[in-house]
Order: C-alpha cells, then sequence, then structure tokens
C-alpha cells in the first residue's frame, strides 16, 4: 500500500484502487468502523508498510491494559 493513501483508508466509503480485476467487493467500512471502536476504547490503529516489498501491509492496534477488579473482590480484600 502505498503510504499516501495511509490517511484515506480510514474515510468512510473509501475503496483504494486495484490492480486486478478482483471478485471482491466491498462498502469501504471497515476500516473506519475499526478506527471509531478503538478511538471509544482509548486506543489506536496505524499502518506500516515496506516500501520494497508494496505488498506487505500491517495494521498495528494498540490497547491500554486496564485490571478490572469485580465488586467479590473487593469485598475480599476488606
Amino acid at each position: 500500500m502505498p503510504t499516501t493513501a495511509f490517511d484515506d483508508v480510514f474515510t468512510a466509503f473509501y475503496q483504494g484502487p486495484t490492480k486486478h480485476n478482483s471478485p471482491i467487493k466491498s462498502s469501504g467500512l471497515g476500516l473506519t468502523i475499526v478506527k471509531e471502536l478503538l478511538m471509544r476504547l482509548n486506543g489506536n490503529i496505524t499502518i506500516n508498510s515496506d516500501t520494497a516489498s508494496p505488498s506487505f501491509t500491517q495494521f498495528v492496534i494498540q490497547l491500554p491494559l486496564t485490571r478490572q477488579v469485580s465488586q467479590r473482590q473487593m469485598e475480599s480484600r476488606k
């Protein structure tokens, strides 16, 4: 994936150019939804692409780590 398309892939209904006549059709909403969900979870998604190998594209998802303590665990600590 060319680096010029990095920002566009998160735009709703964006469909990048294809080199082949692919029978697979998409709405262009997948990464938009993923990014929105991650933002609501205080996370992030980034793209890495190897310019030497244009067919290699990596999406990296980051989420904060938190530990949820149940009410039962809180009561047992008293």
